[in-house]
């Protein structure tokens, strides 16, 4: 993916400007600078994180082992040097490895989940895309993301043909934030977030939808006291009657 191979860039870039200050950061990004010794030529080769983590721990074991097998006839102040540049270099590399790794296992099964959901919204594949997308934060998606959602979720809802063309119609037009986030809401079962946006906007017939499938929702949830139930029932039910006449041509289940 172009969002991973501008990490590994990235990441190889870094590695390459702590052992090469002097060297402009945007060459070694581009990968136009030219380096003599191995290892800087390895990790301006190095295709993947694993080859480059590979690189950097072979590094420090070989400069750990020479520190304890040889003598240094040099000068203290050109130990000094190099002894807080590997220091450095050791610190930045490690803490560098942890981004990678936290990396590979969040970000990168993360783009790949969203690759995933898109696809099957290209396939007509509704559910599976609000399934594919359950687990997401809905801050943490992008605008198209949503949109994908907040389409998929209107696809599957209990409305007519002809309401639901009129939502799909109004979405395609870039449609205000809160008709988008109503129906993202609606998708993620985020029922009561959806209903505080639909009153907002003072969108009777988005109430009584949301209120329709809040009744729904209480009829199945098996953890609640009986008391407290039958409490939302009769809410959710009186609150249906209201707005249902309220709203000319209501809500019709397919």
């Amino acid at each position: 993916m172009a969002e991973q191979s501008l990490f590994i860039k990235q990441y190889r870039a870094l590695l390459l400007a702590i052992l090469h200050p002097e060297t402009d950061y945007r060459g070694l990004m581009e990968g136009i600078s030219v380096f003599r010794d191995v290892f800087s030529k390895k990790i301006q080769e190095a295709g993947t994180i694993n080859e480059l983590h590979q690189l950097i721990g072979t590094r420090i074991v070989q400069q750990k082992n020479k520190r304890q097998t040889e003598n240094f006839f040099v000068k203290k102040r050109k130990y000094r040097l190099y002894k807080w540049r590997m220091v450095i270099f050791i610190f930045l590399t490690s803490c560098f490895m942890g981004i990678v790794g936290d990396y590979q296992l969040k970000r990168i099964p993360t783009l790949k989940r969203l690759s995933q959901a898109k696809a099957l919204f290209i396939d007509e594949d509704y559910p599976g895309v609000l399934m594919m997308l359950r687990e997401d934060k809905i801050a943490d998606l992008s605008e198209s993301t949503r949109y994908v959602l907040a389409v998929s979720s209107v696809h599957v809802a209990a409305l007519a043909d002809k309401q639901k063309r009129g939502i799909l119609e109004l979405l395609s037009k870039k449609a205000s934030d809160d008709l988008l986030l109503y129906w993202v809401y609606i998708g993620k079962g985020a029922l009561e977030k959806a209903l505080e946006i639909a009153k907002k906007s003072e969108d009777k017939p988005a109430i009584l939808y949301v209120y329709t499938k809040l009744y729904d929702e209480s009829q199945t949830k098996q953890q609640m006291e009986s008391k407290k139930k039958q409490e939302l029932r009769t809410e959710y039910k009186e609150a249906i009657e209201y707005y249902s006449d309220l709203v000319e041509g209501k809500f019709i289940t397919d």
